[in-house]
């Protein structure tokens, strides 16, 4: 079974690849270093809920929410 941090990391990067977005123009657009967006991403750094809020308020983030809801209990 693969960590949480992983799997939500996961969904995050293919919503963002899914929008064509880079990492820094993504990163830039939810209020976070490029860097801490790789870690999130790459599952070495987990997803508060700040950081989650500002990701679902993005268009069409519900994708994600519907993805990763299983994960976030």
């Amino acid at each position: 079974m693969l960590d949480r941090n992983v799997v939500v990391g996961q969904r995050i990067r293919a919503l963002r690849m899914q929008r064509g977005l880079g990492q820094s123009q993504a990163a830039k657009m939810i209020g976070i270093s490029q860097s801490h967006l790789s870690n999130i991403e790459g599952g070495r750094s987990h997803v508060t809920l700040e950081i989650l809020t500002k990701i679902l308020r993005q268009p069409a983030a519900v994708v994600l929410a519907l993805a990763a809801s299983q994960w976030l209990h």
